[in-house]
């Protein structure tokens, strides 16, 4: 019973505030093309298996692309081999930049902001401060942002459209229950009520 009354209040609140249960639904690769800029592109690096192995990849996105490219960077096993992990030693490492970037600088031209999510040993390197050609760090040529998944963006653009906040502060986190359930009192309003224990 204490149960079912918790999944009611949930599914109550939820009712006022959709955002939760619009994140829930899957999303496309057009959902996230909506969410690009022209001057933006998204990069979800990636791995896929071909004939000849695995090969570590990166779909790209830009807010006028027909639909998503995909651009093959090489084996995780060639990726091992040229990273090196002492201190910031890769960070000068020619053949790191060409595996992760030089592929993908035809993809660049106009771009000012890059979204990226990595994938496997991508993602324990720090890419964003790999030199170019000219010497350049990345993230002094472009915007660039690191993302969990390129899929974020669209509940980034979501998260703006949000009217209302929800704060908490002068927690108390060794406090009993019950005066717990009493301080909390003084702040229920008519549309707000605890769930009963």
């Amino acid at each position: 019973q204490n149960k079912s009354r918790l999944e009611n209040r949930m599914m109550y609140l939820y009712g006022k505030h959709p955002e939760f249960i619009n994140s829930w639904k899957a999303t496309t690769w057009e959902d996230v093309r909506s969410c690009l800029k022209e001057n933006e592109i998204s990069i979800e690096f990636t791995e896929a298996t071909s004939r000849t192995g695995n090969t570590y990849g990166a779909i790209i996105l830009g807010s006028d692309y027909s639909e998503p490219m995909f651009v093959p960077l090489g084996s995780e096993g060639e990726l091992a081999s040229i990273y090196n992990k002492q201190a910031l030693a890769y960070i000068e490492n020619d053949k790191l930049y060409n595996y992760v970037w030089k592929k993908l600088e035809p993809y660049l031209r106009g771009v000012k902001t890059i979204y990226f999510s990595p994938y496997g040993l991508l993602s324990q390197i720090n890419i964003e401060v790999l030199k170019n050609d000219d010497g350049k760090q990345m993230n002094k040529k472009f915007k660039i942002d690191r993302l969990s998944s390129t899929a974020n963006l669209t509940q980034r653009k979501s998260a703006f459209a949000s009217k209302t906040a929800t704060l908490f502060g002068g927690l108390y986190y060794n406090t009993d229950t019950t005066t717990m359930v009493n301080r909390s009192r003084a702040y229920y309003t008519d549309s707000v009520r605890p769930v009963s224990s």
